[in-house]
């Protein structure tokens, strides 16, 4: 940047500077002669303060009646800051008992959940304790049941059995008897065809 245009920002700044002064000194200027405004100016209800006036001849309270108004603005601000100390001790208790009152639900609810998933969790115990002695019972039922099937095809095979066994002996006595009165009808015919033979050599001689 060279001297020359140094020179000229510098320069710019100083009237730009003085422009801002310039209008800031007329508009306090202006404010100062127009304020307040005129009665004509004015609109709506703003209107002038009434003022507290003593009559000129009353003065200042003294003595015994200052004392009195000392009391009776002291005795006001008591009461107020008494209110006050009243209000907040009422909204600590209020909040104390809101606390209070949301602890005690929160560890109820607390309780209930534990309460409930306990007995939740003894029902399941309880429903699986059935459910096993369920299974046992159908196991043992099927096991009994299977036994009783093997003994009664095992009564059935020796009934069986005994039957067969019956009925060769049966059949064995059967042809032991017919053998028997084959054997003595032999014989008997033998005793017979001896005696004749005996009774033709008696009638040859």
């Amino acid at each position: 940047m060279t001297t020359q245009d140094a020179s000229t920002s510098r320069g710019r700044k100083t009237w730009i500077l003085g422009a801002g002064l310039v209008a800031i000194a007329a508009i306090v200027a202006y404010l100062g002669f127009d304020y307040p405004p005129a009665s004509d100016d004015a609109a709506g209800t703003i209107v002038p303060a009434n003022r507290y006036r003593a009559d000129a001849n009353s003065g200042a309270p003294t003595g015994d009646e200052a004392d009195q108004v000392a009391t009776s603005d002291l005795g006001a601000l008591q009461s107020e800051a008494t209110d006050a100390a009243n209000a907040a001790a009422a909204n600590r208790a209020a909040d104390s008992a809101s606390a209070k009152s949301a602890s005690a639900s929160s560890k109820a609810a607390d309780s209930a959940s534990a309460k409930s998933a306990s007995a939740s969790s003894k029902a399941a115990d309880s429903a699986a304790s059935k459910s096993a002695l369920n299974h046992a019972a159908d196991s043992a039922t099927a096991k009994s049941a299977a036994a009783s099937s093997k003994a009664a095809d095992s009564a059935a095979s020796k009934s069986a059995l005994n039957q067969a066994a019956d009925s060769a002996s049966a059949k064995s006595a059967a042809a032991s008897s017919k053998a028997a009165d084959a054997a003595a009808a032999s014989k008997a015919a033998d005793a017979a065809a001896a005696s004749k033979a005996s009774d033709a050599a008696g009638a040859k001689q």
